[in-house]
């Protein structure tokens, strides 16, 4: 995974992590900040993963 693929998933999960909060309106029991790194960490994840499964099967 190249720094540009790593920066975009965590770009691409901090808008996930802001619009799953405004989804669900009330307080909630973490910070914001805390749903926004899990959001970027899990985009992160899901990326790395995707891309080692692709290079596998050579698509």
């Amino acid at each position: 995974m190249t720094i540009t693929g790593i920066l975009t998933a965590i770009v691409i999960g901090l808008i996930i992590g802001a619009l799953g909060r405004l989804v669900l309106p009330g307080r909630q029991r973490i910070p914001i900040w805390l749903t926004i790194l899990v959001a970027a960490l899990g985009v992160v994840l899901v990326s790395g993963l995707y891309g080692r499964r692709r290079s596998r099967l050579r698509l």
